[in-house]
Parts: structure tokens; C-alpha cells; sequence
């Protein structure tokens, strides 16, 4: 959902503003494209996944998805998740959980099957894992 915002311009800090129902009519009145939310959200997911390509052809992959030393490994000092933190062995069970969300391979690169169930069968044939 974020994505979309991106996509269209909006502010992410809208969002309690502009509720996704009124996405395709915003969407109509400013550009005349007659749209609904299964398409725009396909176009964020769309987005997202080209994003996600280029960076992987750069050299990003699953070893650049992480979070602070200080986060995976000393705990939450005070406040409600006092004693918490992440640990390596954690974010990378969620890393896993997320790339097959994602439908993108376990380097976090999304699959060719993926680019071309999003007819982005040009950036498939360019390098989708």
C-alpha cells in the first residue's frame, strides 16, 4: 500500500486522510484513467517488484535486508518492550516469511514467475532469480 502512495505522488503521512476507497476516484479525476483497488494495488505491487529488480541487479540481495547491530542484539532498555529485541536467528526466519510473501526468492530477489505474473516480463528476462 505504501508503494501506491509512492506511485501516485500522495504522502505517505496522508494515509489517515485518504483512505484507499477513495484511491480510484482520485486516481479518475486526476489523470481520467477509470481504475479499482485490485489494480492499483497491482500497479504499487508492480512498483515495488521493479524496485526490488534493480537493486537486486546492483548487487542488494538478502545480506542488505537487516536491521542495526544495536537492534538484533541489546534489548530494549525500557518502555512496554522492556528486555525485547530482535535476534539474527529471528529476522531471518521473517526474512524468509516475507520473501515467499512476496513470491521472491530466498535472496530476496523477485522470481521471473513473479515479474511475469506482473507483466514485467522484460525486467524477467533481465535478471529475475
Amino acid at each position: 500500500l505504501m508503494q501506491l502512495y509512492d506511485t501516485v505522488g500522495a504522502c505517505k503521512f496522508s494515509r489517515h486522510m485518504f483512505f484507499l476507497e477513495g484511491f480510484p476516484d482520485m486516481i479518475y479525476y486526476a489523470t481520467g484513467f477509470d481504475m479499482d483497488h485490485a489494480q492499483l494495488l497491482t500497479i504499487g505491487e508492480r512498483a515495488y517488484n521493479i524496485a526490488r529488480a534493480f537493486n537486486a541487479r546492483e548487487g542488494f540481495s538478502r545480506k542488505d535486508d537487516t536491521l542495526p547491530w544495536r537492534l538484533l542484539h541489546e534489548p530494549i532498555p525500557k518502555g512496554i518492550s522492556e528486555g525485547s529485541h530482535v535476534s539474527p536467528r529471528e529476522l531471518e526466519h521473517m526474512l524468509d516469511e516475507y520473501y515467499q510473501a512476496r513470491g521472491w526468492s530466498m535472496d530476496g530477489i523477485p522470481t521471473k514467475v513473479k515479474l511475469i505474473s506482473l507483466d514485467l516480463d522484460d525486467i524477467a528476462e533481465d535478471g529475475g532469480a
